[in-house]
């Protein structure tokens, strides 16, 4: 990028005028004067108290007295934590540009200069003496339902059936399978559906908590599933026959709210349970799991159109020791959908994720979204800025990336072995939240959905 038009975006993000911009290279940036409002939107929803990440960043002290440390992880494109390299615009976009990197890191090299009123065109003195206010504590009665008891609506709030302890450190299990994973149950026994347009996950242990998959269960076998276990919860994944657990969405790190456009909302049916499938990582010592998650639904009268979950995947996994391999399939839309969200789910052994979709009459597939450096501990559901439509005929195409070699950080087999792991619901996969265009055409695409599941096991 040539000298000038990096000083002039510079100039365009602090507030100065074209005529300043002879001035604007030396000037360092300021709390004040931008700093504050990219630490608002892409750190303090973790870096804040009781929030998911070790430590706050709600004031320049804080960045003062760790200013090494954040310089390093934002060289490394480390932090803020975002998966998506590229694809069609998401909202709530955590990644740092290259011009708001750059921003930070000469922030930090200035010594975190707070700025002021008299200095700066934007932020006030009392947010620069103060920082970022945390937000604002939720009310514990509200928070604390007997476990299943429905709040009134618009909004009724679950917990666990009992807390339950995260281990110090992580154990081996008898199966093959992913460890530090459990899957509780959130009695609902709801009378009748539910039209859920939000789902906000609140965690008593904040810091130790990845992905909370969340998935509506009316046939009853999670329960029966952790009704095994002597413990609170089951060590098995979430998903229910051939539906991945997070057919209603995906939360990340620390819990957190999962919004879904208006007009659009996910159904959970009569009597059902809610099932949370929680990714955790000890921390060295016990921390007890009490979680809750509050339910947004939609009034009666609220037009909106359900989302359905469309998964694309693969089945099986097989790997030899020190194998790099790539994995993919594909499949033809039914119907006409508005895609809203994208959940996708891999292992550890995954390093990288590319979707995309064909139009029928395009000759180049469009990006949807690239993972060049995958991280299970990341993952999210993906709400798309404006729904995409996706005509009939629409070729969808998922290919993965898997490492098992020593050389792959997250392997979590060194030496690595031999791997051989399958699931009906998918080893690997991509949920497309999808709602039909025409509303009669739900159940072909239902029953499209049904005959993947069948193709993918056969």
């Amino acid at each position: 990028m040539g000298s000038g038009l990096l000083v002039s975006l510079l100039c365009f993000w602090l507030g100065f005028t074209q005529e300043d911009g002879a001035t604007a290279a030396s000037v360092p940036p300021t709390w004040a004067s931008g700093i504050k409002s990219l630490v608002t939107a892409h750190c303090a929803s973790c870096h804040r108290p009781d929030g998911a990440a070790p430590f706050s960043l709600n004031s320049p002290d804080d960045f003062r007295s760790r200013r090494t440390f954040v310089s390093h992880v934002l060289k490394e494109g480390l932090m803020p934590p975002w998966l998506p390299t590229s694809g069609v615009p998401l909202e709530k976009t955590r990644g740092l540009s290259t011009v708001q990197r750059d921003l930070m890191l000469a922030w930090l090299k200035a010594g975190c200069p707070p700025g002021s009123v008299e200095s700066d065109s934007r932020g006030s003195l009392n947010e620069v003496k103060q920082g970022i206010s945390p937000p604002a504590p939720k009310s514990p009665p509200v928070l604390k339902p007997a476990p299943g008891v429905l709040q009134e609506s618009p909004s009724m709030t679950l917990r666990m059936r009992a807390p339950w302890t995260v281990p110090a450190e992580g154990g081996v299990r008898w199966f093959k399978a992913e460890r530090d994973k459990r899957t509780f149950v959130l009695p609902i026994e709801n009378p009748r559906p539910l039209r859920v347009r939000a789902l906000d996950y609140q965690s008593t242990a904040p810091q130790t908590l990845g992905a909370v998959a969340l998935s509506a269960d009316p046939s009853g076998d999670g329960r029966t599933m952790v009704d095994w276990d002597e413990e609170p919860g089951s060590y098995m994944m979430a998903d229910i026959r051939s539906v991945p657990a997070g057919s209603l969405g995906i939360i990340g790190p620390g819990g957190g709210r999962l919004e879904y456009p208006k007009g659009f909302y996910v159904q959970i049916p009569i009597g059902s349970d809610i099932l949370s499938e929680v990714h955790y990582r000890p921390q060295g010592r016990d921390r007890v799991l009490d979680d809750l998650l509050v339910l947004e639904t939609l009034g009666p009268a609220e037009r909106a159109r359900p989302l359905v979950p469309v998964n694309l995947m693969v089945p099986r996994v097989r790997l030899d020791p020190g194998e790099r391999k790539r994995f993919a399939n594909q499949l033809t839309l039914p119907v006409d959908i508005d895609l809203v969200a994208m959940s996708p789910r891999a292992s550890r052994r995954c390093v990288s994720l590319l979707l995309q979709a064909t139009f029928p009459d395009a000759q180049a597939p469009i990006t949807l979204l690239e993972v060049a450096d995958w991280n299970p501990h990341y993952r999210s559901t993906l709400v798309l800025e404006k729904p995409l439509r996706l005509p009939a005929g629409t070729v969808v195409h998922c290919a993965w990336g898997y490492d098992n070699s020593a050389e792959n950080p997250r392997n979590p087999v060194v030496p690595p072995e031999k791997v051989d792991l399958g699931a009906r619901s998918g080893a690997m996969n991509v949920l497309l939240m999808s709602a039909p265009v025409n509303r009669p055409e739900i159940r072909p695409l239902l029953d499209f959905i049904e005959a993947e599941s069948r193709r993918n096991r056969g």
